[in-house]
């Protein structure tokens, strides 16, 4: 296991993992270098050791095509993405909703199909904060039949999702704060996707990055 202590040796891992055409640290044709795609929009984004093998575990199931449900980590999502599509973002996001309905969500997929029906590469649909959404049926027909209302998905859609930690309410508990989610079907437990709590070392590589 390599010892790896900041973002170069993080992405230069990344880089020969994936074959990645793109310097670390250089313009190098059209393409943008790694450093920059990292920091871009989100500067002195964090990569730890952490972040790395979050990466690493995603890209594992999404290169086999397998639909995940992360908790939190959305951020996470979009830079992976940048980085392995030279800074371009690939990616679909749909923000999930309590005021949300099935008609937008298919009008929405249907788009994305319609759209990428004649490109190659892959293009990742990611729908956020999933379990704040009552009526789940149509999200679970994507994600367990890879088609909304029967009209079938295209091959080089990958599909994940996030949804956010809940429990049950405590009712003496008078907290502004609290906001309502919904306990996701059985069918979509199965891909929840979980990396287990943070470890010490990894902590404080937050702390005190």
């Amino acid at each position: 296991k390599k010892n790896l202590k900041n973002k170069r040796d993080y992405l230069s891992t990344i880089k020969s993992m994936l074959n990645l055409e793109n310097e670390l640290d250089k313009d190098k044709e059209d393409k943008k270098s790694l450093l920059y795609i990292l920091d871009y929009k989100t500067e002195n984004f964090i990569m730890t050791n952490d972040i790395y093998n979050k990466m690493i575990l995603l890209l594992y199931r999404i290169k086999s095509n397998i639909p995940f449900i992360i908790m939190g980590k959305t951020l996470l999502i979009e830079k992976l993405n940048q980085i392995i599509n030279n800074g371009e973002i690939l990616l679909e996001k749909i923000d999930i909703n309590p005021d949300i309905t099935e008609e937008i969500i298919y009008e929405k997929m249907k788009r994305i199909n319609q759209t990428y029906k004649s490109r190659k590469e892959e293009i990742w649909v990611f729908f956020d904060n999933i379990n704040t959404y009552k009526n789940l049926e149509l999200i679970t027909e994507i994600f367990n039949y890879r088609s909304f209302l029967g009209e079938k998905l295209i091959d080089n859609i990958r599909l994940m999702a996030a949804c956010n930690p809940y429990r049950k309410k405590i009712k003496e508990l008078n907290n502004n704060l609290a906001y309502n989610v919904n306990p996701l079907p059985q069918s979509l437990l199965y891909i929840i996707f979980s990396f287990g709590p943070i470890k010490e070392e990894d902590e404080n590589d937050y702390i005190f990055y």
